[in-house]
């Protein structure tokens, strides 16, 4: 079963999805936070895929917007990286409100910039038993300085925000990315985590895969997918992906792994 919902996030109205599978007993769910620029359908439709073979298992799964994005309301302007925080604890809340939802078995799951947002929201939130991330952003400022030329700090000082491909950061975006450090904050979670990045992938360097493997020690387990890109764009490397992630929130149906 699929509906819309609409979630409230500080007074702003966010576009989601539920997926509940055919059961009548509350069991685990699954929170999905799509990357930067992105929706709740993402490329090739790759959370769609992912959030329907979670309720094929039993597993309820939940995507949606954030602020700015798809079709949720905000000014993408506006965005910052705590804001889309803000936006995953709504929808956490939301989520674990929900009569077929099991709130001791919560997993996340994010995607680059969401993966970001995932690597925060479990460090501050002891609901999240289960953590997946796909091409995760461990230190987003670094990466924004990789890539902020002269031009775009010229554009940066007259307007305000950098132009990244059509996507406006601005200047409080920015900011905000220099001081909020996932894979610091990561430490502070206790459960078990798959970190997933391809080995090929040009926007999110396969080093920052490494480097959540490095802060989350033995609770992580670490896929790098051969050859794929930043969003998988293969069915070989896709299947993979939702497969591995797909088994991984299985465990929800076990008690989770603490350290």
């Amino acid at each position: 079963m699929e509906r819309t919902v609409t979630i409230d996030s500080n007074g702003l109205s966010l576009f989601g999805i539920i997926h509940t599978p055919e059961t009548n007993s509350p069991g685990p769910a699954v929170l999905m936070l799509h990357g930067l620029g992105g929706t709740h359908i993402e490329s090739h439709f790759i959370y769609t895929k992912t959030a329907r073979a979670l309720a094929s298992r039993g597993i309820t799964a939940l995507r949606f917007d954030f602020r700015g994005s798809g079709n949720s309301q905000g000014d993408f302007m506006n965005t910052t990286p705590q804001g889309e925080i803000d936006d995953a604890n709504a929808a956490l809340d939301f989520l674990m409100s929900q009569p077929e939802v099991d709130r001791s078995r919560i997993g996340v799951l994010g995607l680059s910039m969401g993966g970001f947002v995932a690597a925060c929201l479990a460090g501050q939130r002891q609901e999240v038993k289960a953590l997946v991330l796909w091409s995760a952003v461990a230190n987003m400022g670094e990466l924004l300085d990789s890539n902020t030329d002269d031009m775009r700090l010229a554009q940066l000082q007259s307007s305000g925000y950098v132009d990244l491909g059509g996507i406006p950061l601005s200047r409080e975006f920015i900011e905000q990315a220099h001081q909020i450090i996932p894979e610091q904050q990561i430490k502070q979670y206790k459960g078990p985590a798959l970190v997933i990045h391809g080995s090929n992938d040009e926007t999110v360097p396969v080093e920052h895969a490494y480097r959540f493997k490095n802060a989350l020690g033995d609770q992580a387990r670490l896929m790098i997918v051969d050859g794929a890109d930043h969003v998988f764009s293969s069915l070989e490397w896709e299947r993979a992906v939702i497969n591995e992630t797909v088994n991984w929130f299985k465990t929800l149906d076990t008690a989770p792994v603490a350290r």
